[in-house]
């Protein structure tokens, strides 16, 4: 399941013939794999007419400058030729051919810009060739607007989520839009059940995206925990950019040059490590391979839901959580202690004794004077056990298998023991 933000239907607008064209191909090539929240269909059509007019305005801006340098330039030269026409005895003839010439010196570079300005956009905005085809990739594919009662609900749960910073959308607030827009993406996904959910925007804002030293890691832990636990989808986000280049890479007779990629870069606020890193796709889960990604994505969702185990958990302690420096790594403590918290992923669904050799390496690395807790999602073998019993790294490390909830008693204990 493909969704699509607006602020990446009114990118063809600000693209250029071309690069408009390579988008609108590539929404075309998955349609069948598109769905458009009521949300995102109405803000697109409110904002449309801003867009067309703020596209029309530099183009304004360069003719009214060529006319006006047309006329100073007119006035300027004009005097000088009459007085070399006077002086040099020009023919009548020669002295309005000179004139004409410095009135028309400046017309084909206006017209040029005009040109650019018509392959740009239609002059009418009624007469709208985006819109056109925009609708026909979206036919059937727009979904219902809230009713009465869900609109009240979604008001009241977007405005609590912005006074508690809960994303999305409170970097907006008081605004409600990209709660209601993920608020319809979530309820569409559930009756839909897709493998993944990717979400194309061009938002980059911490409430959409985990940042970590300014750079982004993927969506919010909380935004991947939200999207499983509502629809069993693993939730992927996506770029203008990313999108294009995934998409070109999958189809073979997709072509989407580096221009269209760098209009698509400098109208984003830049695109995540996380989708840079993402492999060649799959349309039929939704961009196929994505292996790399999924791998990040799935553990992002583990992250998010381990971190709210051990919020409730700790609560009774008196603990809290803090994010670290690094991804799927924070720390939790109490007034007076602090232990080093390391999530790692089970290879073959099974934490080995050379997995739990390379957790303590980096223990040893991040945090060597703290207790550590390494969490996995995977079972714990004898080797590792065994392992844990001989100790013997110089730091207090405790592994254990972290599945649902059902495994916080184990958590409970491996914190507590990690804190005293």
């Amino acid at each position: 399941m493909i969704v699509v933000d607006s602020n990446v239907l009114l990118n063809a607008y600000r693209f250029a013939p071309k690069a408009r064209e390579e988008l609108l191909a590539l929404l075309d090539k998955v349609s069948s794999n598109l769905w458009l929240p009521h949300q995102v269909g109405l803000e697109y059509h409110r904002r449309r007419h801003e867009v067309l007019l703020s596209n029309r305005t530099p183009y304004g801006d360069v003719i009214r400058s060529i006319n006006a340098q047309a006329e100073s330039s007119h006035s300027a030269l004009g005097d000088k030729i009459n007085y070399l026409a006077n002086r040099a005895a020009l023919s009548d003839a020669q002295r309005e051919a000179a004139l004409t010439a410095l009135s028309q010196s400046l017309v084909p570079l206006g017209e040029i810009i005009a040109s650019y300005q018509n392959d740009h956009q239609p002059l009418e905005p009624n007469a709208d060739p985006v819109l056109e085809r925009l609708q026909a990739i979206f036919d059937q594919r727009v979904g219902e607007p809230f009713d009465d009662a869900s609109e009240k609900a979604a008001k009241a749960e977007s405005e609590r989520r912005n006074r508690d910073k809960i994303p999305p959308g409170y970097k907006d607030a008081p605004g409600h839009g990209d709660y209601f827009v993920w608020r319809q993406t979530l309820d569409e996904a559930s009756k839909r059940k897709p493998h993944f959910l990717v979400f194309v925007t061009s938002d980059n804002k911490e409430d959409w995206y985990q940042k970590v030293g300014g750079q982004n890691v993927g969506p919010r832990p909380e935004l991947v925990d939200e999207a499983f636990r509502g629809a069993g989808a693993q939730l992927i986000m996506m770029s203008t950019r990313s999108f294009l280049s995934r998409g070109a890479e999958y189809f073979d007779d997709l072509i989407v040059s580096q221009a269209t990629l760098n209009q698509a870069e400098d109208l984003a606020e830049g695109p995540s490590p996380l989708e840079s890193d993402l492999g060649r796709s799959d349309m039929t889960y939704l961009l196929k391979s994505l292996v790399g990604a999924v791998r990040l994505v799935q553990m992002a969702s583990y992250e998010g839901r381990v971190r709210l185990a051990l919020e409730e958990v700790l609560s009774e302690v008196g603990a809290t959580v803090q994010a670290a420096s690094e991804p799927f790594n924070f720390r939790i403590s109490t007034s007076d202690r602090s232990a080093f918290v390391i999530l790692r992923e089970a290879g073959s669904g099974n934490f080995s004794a050379s997995d739990a050799y390379a957790a303590m390496g980096e223990v040893l690395a991040a945090a060597a004077t703290e207790n550590a807790i390494c969490i996995t999602n995977g079972r714990l073998d004898t080797q590792v056990v065994d392992l844990i019993r001989r100790g013997g790294f110089g730091t207090g490390i405790e592994f254990i298998s972290w599945r649902s909830g059902s495994d916080n008693q184990n958590l409970r204990r491996a914190a507590t023991r990690a804190l005293s």
